[in-house]
């Protein structure tokens, strides 16, 4: 945004609605939502002009006017960022499949003991979601406790424990059990959202009409979306597809787009599991 005169390189704008009860006397957001249709029956609809991933999502657009956004993203958060532990072992696996390697033959429980003037580093998993903590049982950056225990190797062997064994097993654990399942809970079933809720809903109604042999891909289609796998790109499609009134048969071609590029995730979950703890002289 072009603000002459400015001595500022970036300008934050934001928008408002009035108040809830002065909102239903002005109807500000169904004029947002009108004045949006409008615009695409007139000029058509931008998906001509866009690649998906850039189209407008009318939804959301009120959502952020509404404060609705606001209170989905705390909800959501929680669950968001376990998610990203998973991803960035993942990362370590292409940069450095040896070290990744290493991390993954450790058998659970085991314990080490080092000369490293360095933290107790303790490394948890349940199938791909790894975390990492101290002898307090807080978290640690994923790179900086491989480092850690990376520094504990090097150092050699180690004759005596800093921490009672026993007592920093349980720590960890005691965080890392519920978070894991939490994890897990999210990756089986995620919350669905209202536009995931409506797809489905369209998809149910297809079902009346289409023809048997059709069936198992139609079911397929049902779990990709139960899945929460390309949840994003999903959404803004909804999003247009509701606002345009598209039939179910094109909902469904779609969706099996949709699915193709972005497939479920193949990856095992597992129990959890404390897979071990290394110690240095460093409490």
């Amino acid at each position: 945004v072009d603000r002459i005169g400015s001595e500022h390189d970036r300008i934050v704008i934001a928008s408002f609605l009035p108040e809830r009860e002065l909102e239903r006397k002005l109807g500000v957001e169904e004029v947002l939502r009108r004045r949006y249709e409008e615009i695409c029956r007139i000029f058509g609809g931008d998906e001509q002009l866009l690649p998906a991933d850039e189209r407008p999502d009318l939804q959301g657009m009120i959502d952020s006017y509404t404060g609705r956004a606001l209170q989905e993203e705390e909800r959501e958060s929680a669950l968001d960022g376990l998610a990203r532990h998973a991803s960035r072992i993942q990362a370590l696996r292409r940069s450095n499949p040896k070290r990744y390697a290493e991390l993954a033959a450790m058998r659970p429980g085991r314990r080490a003991l080092s000369r490293a003037e360095a933290p107790v580093v303790g490394a948890c998993r349940a199938g791909t979601y790894w975390r990492f903590y101290d002898a307090r049982g807080g978290e640690l950056d994923d790179v900086a406790a491989l480092d850690l225990i990376e520094r504990h190797a090097e150092a050699g062997r180690g004759a005596q424990a800093p921490y009672p064994p026993d007592e920093v097993d349980r720590r960890i654990w005691t965080v890392f059990e519920p978070q894991a399942r939490l994890y897990i809970e999210q990756q089986r079933l995620p919350r669905l959202l209202p536009l995931e809720q409506w797809v489905l809903g369209r998809l149910s109604a297809y079902r009346e009409v289409i023809g048997a042999t059709r069936l198992p891909l139609l079911d397929d289609l049902v779990a990709w979306v139960r899945s929460g796998a390309g949840r994003p790109v999903l959404r803004r499609h909804a999003s247009m597809w509701r606002a345009q009134k598209w039939s179910d048969r094109a909902i469904f071609d779609e969706v099996r787009v949709l699915s193709v590029r972005y497939p479920m995730s193949t990856a095992l979950l597992g129990e959890p599991e404390l897979v071990g703890v290394v110690m240095g002289t460093k409490r």
